[in-house]
């Protein structure tokens, strides 16, 4: 009882001291216990795979549309901020943002209308938050899985040929129009 109660007395004081303490940098339990990953605000733990996927994406988009901008000076400055944060795998990760940027630059090349209004002021927000050092993930936004896919967009069905066939495959990937 009397360590629940000290437990207690700890968390309080150190919601009073973070309270207090005016940094504008909030109470998280990252800051209460030591965690250097804090949750995005959407509660998933980021990882430095899912902060390269969205940099590099953001970075493919932007040269799409044309923005004039340093890729290789984000790419770097992403890296270094990773290295510094304690990432492990940093070649990894460059490995990740350079297969992820050439998949989503592909897979936007051929969409002529690729850049409108939305999307534009969408990725100006984004990129310059980047450039600015900010890494992490959008509150709202999800990566979208269709951008990493290499060439026309596909999705998996299943083979009605299997149902005769033993042989033949379970599924087949088929075309989105």
């Amino acid at each position: 009882m009397k360590m629940r109660i000290e437990t207690f007395a700890l968390i309080a004081f150190t919601v009073l001291l973070a309270g207090c303490s005016g940094s504008g940098t909030g109470l998280t339990t990252g800051s209460l216990f030591g965690s250097s990953k804090e949750a995005a605000p959407s509660g998933i733990v980021e990882t430095p795979s899912m902060r390269a996927a969205q940099v590099a994406a953001v970075s493919a988009r932007a040269a799409k549309c044309g923005y004039n901008y340093d890729p290789v000076r984000l790419k770097s400055g992403f890296l270094a901020s990773e290295a510094q944060g304690g990432a492990q795998d940093v070649p990894k990760l460059d490995r990740e943002y350079d297969t992820i940027r050439a998949k989503v630059a592909a897979t936007i090349a051929a969409d002529g209308d690729y850049c409108s209004e939305n999307r534009t002021r969408e990725i100006k927000g984004d990129l310059t938050r980047h450039i600015a050092g900010d890494y992490t993930l959008p509150a709202s936004k999800k990566i979208d899985e269709r951008l990493l896919a290499s060439g026309p967009r596909t999705r998996e069905v299943l083979n009605p040929d299997f149902v005769n066939d033993k042989n033949a495959p379970k599924t087949k990937r088929v075309e989105d129009n």
